[in-house]
């Protein structure tokens, strides 16, 4: 048995590991290992992941020096008995682990699975894309509004539209909403539909889910402007809210704007 885990570590708990399918059936573990030392390998994976320092299997550390787990504490795993000790000797003799004895009263010990980062590297990398997905969907909210708050040639596409189906719910006397938007003060409304370079238009049912939604954009980490119009499109439809169609149109003009702004503009 070796002594000092043979590479620094970083603290990253994982909730799943991954199980290379052709070594685990057709690698010299089937025929080197009994059905027990199989299993208690598949444990050792999993508390590697679950380990705060990836890869190595230990209590805990004092300072620089990593604190190993008693015996015990490995055989817990199995239902059966098992010699443990001789199993991590094969483990080791087999080259999938090196083994660090930290302690000789009691006798602890350190499990650090070789090759960790070359079989497990792709979850290191995910967690690295998702970050940098994280970082790009708050930068794209920011360029998006100061994008869609200027002026842009998409509206004038349809404001002669937005403007009938105005003239049309004014016709219509529309009703429901009334109450509603009186809680609404105007010039929330007004900066609601700003933020989409129009005038207020719709029914003032509509007006007072769209300023709600956009109100509530500020506070959601990273919310996007599509975002907010689908949740608005949503509640309208679960309220029977007539949407004018020229509230669709801006929708998938944000979208096509956002697509370009963070896929095609804005760098990893």
């Amino acid at each position: 048995m070796q002594s000092g885990p043979g590479r620094n570590h970083q603290y990253g708990k994982r909730h799943w590991v991954k199980l290379w399918t052709n070594e685990w059936l057709d690698g010299t573990t089937r025929y080197q290992m009994s059905d027990a030392q199989r299993a208690f390998w598949i444990d050792l994976l999993a508390m590697a992941g679950r380990s705060r320092f990836p890869g190595l299997i230990c209590a805990g550390r004092d300072g620089k020096h990593f604190v190993g787990y008693p015996l015990n504490r490995f055989q817990s795993l199995m239902a059966g008995p098992i010699e443990i000790e001789a199993t991590l000797e094969l483990f080791e003799r087999t080259g999938k682990v090196k083994i660090t004895v930290t302690s000789e009263e009691p006798k602890l010990f350190v499990v650090e699975l070789l090759n960790w980062r070359k079989y497990q590297s792709d979850l290191v990398s995910q967690a690295e894309r998702s970050r940098k997905y994280r970082e790009r969907k708050k930068r794209c909210h920011g360029n998006i509004t100061r994008r869609i708050t200027a002026t842009s040639p998409f509206v004038t596409g349809v404001e002669e539209e937005g403007d009938r189906e105005k003239d049309n719910d004014k016709d219509k006397g529309v009703e429901e909403g009334t109450a509603s938007s009186a809680a609404v003060p105007n010039n929330n409304v007004t900066n609601a539909f700003e933020s989409l370079n129009v005038a207020a238009f719709g029914p003032k049912a509509f007006q007072v889910v769209w300023t709600e939604q956009y109100q509530q954009m500020g506070s959601w980490e990273a919310r996007a402007f599509v975002e907010a119009m689908e949740s608005a499109l949503q509640i309208c439809r679960a309220r029977k809210i007539k949407v004018p169609r020229k509230f669709y149109e801006l929708k998938r003009q944000v979208e096509k704007l956002e697509v370009e702004q963070c896929f095609r503009k804005t760098p990893l």
